[in-house]
């Protein structure tokens, strides 16, 4: 038999989307299809059979079906597995670290199969962007796997799920099954047609990005290519940049390089990219990689000293957004009271980082003896914020 289909439809909570053009499954009757799933699944059985009615379907599954007891499943199963998977996966209340180790798991236990097809969850809480992000991470470093987000489906429809925000309207059930039918719609689960690299990742005061390349190996048209941040999709681009060592090593064409623009908060963020498969209908892992992002000033308060009614103010700091030197501030009980330039030369912050040769300070002013905190911040520019290097009481 040309292909077996495992689909782990473990989708407990999915939210909105608008119909896609489905097309008939190409492939002969009578292939087999397994139906592993949660309750999401159950609501689409009926359109299910009719839209895969050329294949052999069998269910596996009940409400609240989890990918640990998936892995449970599969160890119990006595039958081979099957060519092609469809690996739908929804939230489970575990730790990130079980949740990674319940993804990998699942993929050793498919070894066998030679397309895996992964289908992200709805984004209903706040919950679901790491959950994805540790799903993304996971299958980004298996070759087999191609990606459909059906957040990206539903999303733009209130129709597709029931007034709790979890469960498939009929509506959302004839939705979910027709992107399934879209998504197993390719001839053979045999080499994934597409190919590609995520070369660069950088963070600078003009925003962040990420490029690299990415290649139909049957065409010389451009790709598309989308790029997840910390497990949402944040941009869309095509991949038609000029690359010249891709043309080289391919010989179809140099139009096949990218690169996707954004901003970022500051914090360490997963950046993934994905291309479409050669039917377009599911994604296939370019790369994934973390990306510090840092606007905000970087500095110290080393020290607050008084002699007398002097008191003297040591540190240093820099802006990530700009190689100049920054202005610090005083602040006195709440009060400004002065300011300086951050450009006196600090050696062991240029050890720290490299490039900032000049990044400290030093200020003497006069203050009457009190109990009143002595306050300095680094004054932030371009994107970054205004930034605390501490405070200090002085009294005697």
């Amino acid at each position: 038999m040309r292909a077996l289909a495992v689909v782990l439809a473990l989708v407990g909570a999915l939210t909105t989307l608008v119909p896609p053009a489905g097309a008939g499954v190409v492939v002969p009757p009578g292939d087999d299809l397994f139906v592993v799933h949660d309750s999401v699944v159950i609501n689409a059985r009926p359109q299910l059979r009719h839209r895969l009615e050329s294949w052999n379907v069998e269910y596996l599954g009940f409400h609240g079906m989890q990918a640990v007891a998936a892995n449970e499943f599969l160890d119990r199963r006595t039958a081979p597995i099957p060519d092609t998977v469809v690996v739908a996966l929804n939230f489970n209340r575990r730790t990130p670290a079980q949740v990674k180790a319940d993804f990998q798991g699942l993929l050793s236990r498919l070894a066998p199969a030679k397309r895996i097809i992964w289908v992200l969850p709805g984004i209903y809480g706040d919950h679901i962007p790491p959950f994805r992000e540790t799903m993304l991470d996971v299958v980004s470093q298996d070759v087999r796997v191609e990606v459909v987000d059906w957040h990206e489906y539903y999303r733009t429809s209130k129709q597709i799920v029931d007034y709790l925000g979890v469960h498939l309207t009929d509506y959302g059930a004839w939705v979910y099954a027709a992107m399934i039918d879209r998504v197993l719609d390719r001839v053979g689960p045999g080499d994934l047609p597409s190919t590609g690299n995520v070369g660069q990742m950088s963070s600078r005061p003009t925003g962040e990005s990420v490029s690299g390349w990415a290649l139909d190996l049957e065409s010389a048209a451009s790709r598309r290519v989308d790029v997840y941040v910390d497990g949402e999709r944040r941009r869309r681009v095509r991949a038609d940049r000029t690359r010249q060592d891709v043309a080289a090593a391919y010989g179809l064409g140099a139009e096949h390089g990218f690169r996707a623009r954004f901003g970022l908060e500051d914090g360490t963020h997963r950046v993934c990219a994905f291309t479409a498969t050669g039917a377009g209908r599911g994604m296939q892992a370019l790369g994934c990689g973390s990306l510090d992002v840092r606007h905000d000033p970087l500095g110290d308060l080393g020290a607050v000293k008084r002699a007398g009614r002097e008191v003297q103010v040591r540190g240093w700091a820099f802006d990530p957004d700009r190689e100049a030197a920054i202005r610090v501030h005083v602040y006195v009980g709440g009060r400004f009271v002065t300011g300086a330039v951050a450009d006196e030369p600090r050696a062991n912050v240029a050890s720290a980082h490299p490039g900032r040769t000049h990044t400290g300070f030093d200020l003497s002013m006069e203050l009457p003896v009190s109990d009143d905190a002595v306050c300095v911040y680094a004054i932030g520019v371009g994107r970054g914020r205004n930034e605390s290097l501490g405070c200090a009481s002085v009294p005697s």
